[in-house]
């Protein structure tokens, strides 16, 4: 039986891929598991799983005084532990998760690391970064060369981080997207009512910034259909100036709520038509994504707006002949006709998307040996 350690430094409540990792894990037989995390500062340690322990080690805070305590504490405890537990295969997500996962390696050189990066950070990036996370990707850059897989979340993130890395064996590189769980396409397919109201009902989940996304123009744009359209925004990742800007509207048809339990968003998000992705494609990591909502919002059955930007969210609803998805020029969104929009099915049907869906993890049978 392989003795696994996961290494995410950032809270798993934030990553709602990580949890699904760790979820298709636990339903595993003949696997050992241990998580290592940080604690989810303002917000309840409410992710948990059957059979795998969590350790959480420090707490992120916004001084940097906390902050580098915290990364002295997750470092030296998470290491101190690897030393005990000797898991023979070990998966970090991030940068911010090398360190401890190095130093064991360095001892226990047989052990099989993988890394899975949630984004794609550019060298250009990486350069205006702190000095500590320079030191870490001076670390990781050395496992590179040692481990036995590195996964990004799509082919144009992984083609350039290759780019980028040129000495790394291309074989090693693993597509794992950032897909829910294949239950919630069943769910809302059950579940999901007819929408009789004449009003097409519009939703934002996830992270809100004037900067970098079109929240100014889709809201400009909402208001002006005169009541056709409502448009609800769930986050609890929103800058100041974006959430003074919804609340000072006083509009009854857009809403701003407060996030929701990732594993409950079914239950919300089938009395919605319509799911937005307004990025504006401000970095390179933005421009290459195929945003998490976007795979929510279809898994519960509803038709998706995507900023033109998104290059690879285009790519992929092209190669996979995803139905509903309409991509939006929000620059200029005022010409968006409402008459040109036909007619709403009750629930946006994939065959192709539900594959995909109930494919099995690459990432998960490189982890556990298992298929």
């Amino acid at each position: 039986m392989d003795k696994i350690a996961i290494v995410h430094f950032q809270p798993l409540e934030k990553y709602p891929p990580v949890m699904n990792v760790i979820n298709s894990i636990s339903r595993l037989d003949n696997t050992n598991c241990r998580i290592y995390t940080t604690n989810n500062y303002r917000n309840k340690n409410w992710f948990a799983t059957y059979k795998i322990q969590i350790n959480r080690v420090g707490t992120i805070k916004n001084n940097s005084l906390s902050r580098y305590w915290c990364y002295v504490k997750f470092n030296s405890i998470t290491f101190l532990s690897l030393l005990y537990k000797k898991p023979n295969v070990v998966l970090a997500f991030e940068t911010y998760s090398i360190l401890p996962i190095y130093l064991y390696k360095k001892l226990f050189f047989k052990t099989k690391v993988h890394i899975h990066y949630h984004e794609y950070t550019s060298t250009e990036e990486i350069k205006r970064n702190s000095y500590y996370y320079k030191v870490l990707h001076a670390l990781e850059k050395k496992l590179f060369i040692t481990c036995e897989s590195i996964s990004h979340t799509n082919e144009d993130r992984m083609q350039l981080f290759l780019k980028d890395y040129p000495f790394i064996n291309k074989s090693k590189g693993i597509i794992a997207p950032n897909l829910p769980p294949s239950n919630w396409y069943d769910y809302a397919k059950l579940y999901k009512k007819e929408n009789t109201t004449g009003i097409v009902r519009l939703v934002h989940v996830g992270a809100l910034s004037l900067d970098t996304m079109y929240v100014k123009k889709m809201v400009e744009w909402v208001i002006a259909q005169n009541g056709l359209f409502t448009l609800d925004f769930y986050t609890d990742n929103i800058t100041e100036d974006a959430r003074k800007f919804i609340e000072e509207l006083q509009y009854s048809k857009i809403q701003l709520h407060k996030s929701v339990n990732y594993f409950d968003l079914p239950k919300v998000l089938i009395y919605y038509d319509i799911g937005l992705t307004i990025y504006n494609g401000h970095i390179l990591n933005y421009v290459y994504n195929v945003p998490n909502k976007v795979l929510e919002y279809l898994s519960c059955g509803l038709r998706v707006w995507h900023s033109s930007e998104l290059i690879s969210t285009q790519k992929f609803i092209n190669e996979n002949k995803i139905l509903g998805c309409k991509s939006i020029d929000f620059k200029t969104v005022e010409t968006l006709q409402t008459d040109s929009f036909e007619k709403l099915r009750i629930f946006n049907t994939n065959g192709s998307f539900e594959t995909i869906l109930n494919a099995p993890s690459e990432l998960v049978i490189k982890l556990t040996g298992l298929k």
